[in-house]
């Protein structure tokens, strides 16, 4: 009887999910904004079905910040659960309230009002900033980042996050430039206490429950605990002082591959606008999911999805810290929507594919033959599902059709999940329906793998700190494709050509957003604004981009990295690697170019596991890897695999001809906190290796 019951549950919701599809035409994402039927490439382009900046409550409320934003809906749920820890002794997480967290907010902020001299921001449109009403967060993602971040919200503070990998003199250079006098912190008491000492404005410190390190500090700093912070303000809580749109929510520090972090001012108008173009499509998030914090809160993109979070009730577990046992934490929490950046999905992809290889035999091939079968399907699913986004195209028959292939598709993906997908899903929690992507390039061949291995649909999108990480963002789909979707509904979305670059294709630029999401100023650097900023109001990202066929954004590099061959071709480096990501044996790669030689080389960091299992089908067999990587017949073959990856993807002047095998993976001074390269560090420290690769080449 239960059976019949979810099938005919399933029957209901395959009959009524076509007309809860957005009205949108994937052959038609954007459209030009002055209407043209045949625009020109260059054309300001918004998107096709939503583009409105504008965020409203269940009751139809208009929410204007995120204060506004947690509390809009919060009666809902304000018994769910909200913010998880992971009691590593009992192996299991341990949870507060949304009611509980409102609560403790309000105590927070009271504190860091009354015990820590925070001043509330100025109550007029538009007010400078205060350096009193700022607060900086040095630390991991943990229930105490959001608890401050919520409570700041409530009485108009300022909120400014620090990476916890941010060299000495950064960090210092970071805190002067927010003008903060209160700083939080964790583990990395020892750092913080050094670099407060060519920091006269910090007057007070906030030790985080785990910040256990005993250190001296400098005269004239107030070291108060979290704890004691938090039960002053239950002593004697405040009225709440709500923002209001103009006031600034966030200082969002740049990762930059080069140069200086510059502060970017992000309002709470910025804020709201950016999560208005969140959750666009049939799988918004909802009271039901559980997210699992690790990417850096600091960043933009984490910390929009969380705020969007909290205003749609989402339960959100954090991970233990440790970065080697990320895997571990999300089997454990079991989350619904799994977040990540291109190189920890390509890493956790490479593992999946090495280990179905290396078990080989009936596995792999039950493995491959369900990849395949549910490939088939799901293609043809989302091609009828795309066809019934357009109401003139539902028909009694193509919705029967929809529905009998859909309850097929059901019936047959769960048949694979129990029989052969189910042990790789665990790893995972075996819950994860959504994954979500962004911050760099990311293969689709990866995203389409791991959504048809775990049953998961994918978004993947485009934005930066400039522009409350809204530019673009794909619809979410099984069969992912290489573009970032359409223009996010809260901007619009130009191509500007590069006059100095003439070997551009037709419709390739420079990426340019405007609209409500986008930054107000760079904190204190004038000169920066202006730069970053033109007469229209549009923000120069610096990323290379065109428009697809359908209308879609697709990312193709970063102008300051094109360099020129010695023949005049020139080359986005970040594209090149992408393509080569694909490959399963390579788990770093950097690319590398020199406009006195006609040929590309790379340092490659190979998947251990994967050259292994490659180099003894070859019959070679090293007992150490460093000989492997050394060794100049796995080098040639290696070379061929990446020739084969790049097949009828790159030009012939954009392949790899010599490359250099890294026994150990490039550090993390290579990378930004974001995970992009810093090439010029790469080439500078690599230079003696990337002149070998180039002298075995015999090329001078």
């Amino acid at each position: 009887m239960f059976g019949l019951l979810a099938w005919l549950l399933e029957c209901i919701i395959a009959f009524f999910e076509p007309y809860a599809f957005p009205q949108y035409d994937p052959n038609k994402q954007t459209k030009p904004v002055s209407g043209a039927e045949n625009p020109s490439p260059y054309e300001t382009r918004i998107n096709a079905f939503h583009s409105s900046p504008v965020m409203k409550s269940k009751k139809g409320e208009e929410i204007k910040t995120l204060y506004d934003s947690f509390h809009a809906d919060l009666q809902a749920h304000k018994n769910r659960r909200c913010l998880g820890t992971l009691n590593i002794a009992k192996n299991t997480y341990t949870w507060i309230t949304y009611r509980e967290v409102e609560t403790r907010m309000r105590h927070i902020g009271s504190g860091l009002v009354r015990m820590c001299g925070a001043v509330s921001q100025s109550r007029e449109e538009n007010a400078p900033l205060d350096p009193k009403s700022v607060v900086a967060i040095f630390c991991r993602n943990c229930p105490e980042w959001l608890l401050l971040d919520g409570a700041c919200h409530a009485y108009s503070l300022v909120v400014t996050g620090v990476y916890e990998v941010t060299p000495l003199a950064d960090l210092s250079s970071v805190l002067n430039s927010s003008g903060a006098e209160i700083v939080c912190v964790g583990e990395k008491v020892a750092e913080l206490a050094k670099a407060v000492e060519k920091c006269p404005n910090i007057k007070t410190v906030v030790l985080l429950p785990f910040a256990q390190e005993k250190v001296e500090w400098r005269e004239g700093i107030n070291v108060v605990s979290f704890v004691d912070v938090e039960i002053e303000g239950s002593l004697q809580t405040l009225p709440p002082v709500p923002p209001l749109p103009s006031s600034f929510a966030t200082i969002c520090y740049t990762s930059g591959t080069t140069g200086n972090a510059k502060g970017v001012e992000l309002t709470h108008a910025n804020m709201i606008a950016s999560l208005s173009s969140v959750g666009i499509g049939d799988e918004s998030l909802s009271q039901k999911d559980v997210y699992f914090s690790y990417l850096p809160l600091v960043h933009i993109f984490e910390r929009t999805l969380l705020q969007y979070g909290l205003h749609k009730g989402v339960a959100i577990g954090f991970y233990r810290g440790d970065i080697l046992r990320l895997m571990e934490d999300a089997a454990l929490l079991q989350p619904t929507v799994f977040t990540s950046v291109p190189r920890i999905f390509n890493r956790f992809n490479s593992k999946i594919e090495a280990s179905i290889s290396q078990q080989g035999g009936l596995a792999e091939f039950l493995y491959l033959a369900a990849h395949g079968s549910l490939k088939r399907k799901l293609v043809r699913h989302e091609a009828m599902r795309a066809q019934l986004c357009k109401k003139e195209n539902r028909t009694f028959f193509s919705l029967l059709a929809y529905i009998t292939h859909r309850l097929y598709l059901a019936a047959v993906s769960k048949m694979y999940s129990v029989l052969v997908l189910s042990k790789i899903q665990q790893r995972l929690g075996g819950q994860v329906r959504l994954f979500i992507t962004g911050a760099a390039p990311i293969s689709a061949r990866v995203l389409e793998s791991l959504a048809i291995t775990f049953g998961a649909k994918v978004i993947s999108g485009y934005g930066c700190s400039e522009t409350a990480v809204c530019g673009a963002c794909t619809y979410p789909q099984w069969i992912p494709t290489e573009d970032c979707g359409a223009v996010s509904g809260a901007c619009q979305v130009k191509i500007e050509p590069i006059p100095e670059l003439e070997n551009l294709p037709e419709g390739h630029g420079e990426i340019c957003v405007r609209g409500a999401s986008v930054f107000r100023a760079y904190l204190n650097d004038e000169e920066a604004t202006r730069k970053a900023k033109d007469d229209d109001d549009f923000y120069h990202t610096g990323d290379l981009g065109t428009f697809t066929k359908t209308g879609a954004l697709k990312i193709t590099g970063r102008i300051k990295e094109i360099f020129k061959l010695s023949q005049g071709e020139y080359i986005t480096p970040a594209g090149v690697e992408a393509t080569y990501l694909m490959c399963e044996l390579v788990e770093q790669i950097f690319v590398y170019g020199d406009s006195l030689k006609s040929q590309l080389v790379a340092l490659v960091y190979p998947n251990e596991q994967a050259l292994t299992l490659f180099a003894a089908r070859h019959g070679i067999n090293e007992s150490k890897f460093s000989d492997l990587c050394s060794n100049e017949q796995v080098i040639k073959l290696f070379l061929t695999e990446l020739d084969n990856a790049a097949d009828g993807k790159l030009r012939g002047f954009e392949k790899v001809k010599g490359i250099w095998l890294l026994p150990e993976p490039m550090g993390d001074k290579y990378f930004t906190p974001t995970k992009k390269l810093k090439r010029n560090i790469l080439s500078d420290d690599y230079r003696s290796t990337i002149d070998s690769v180039y002298r075995r080449m015999g090329v001078a």
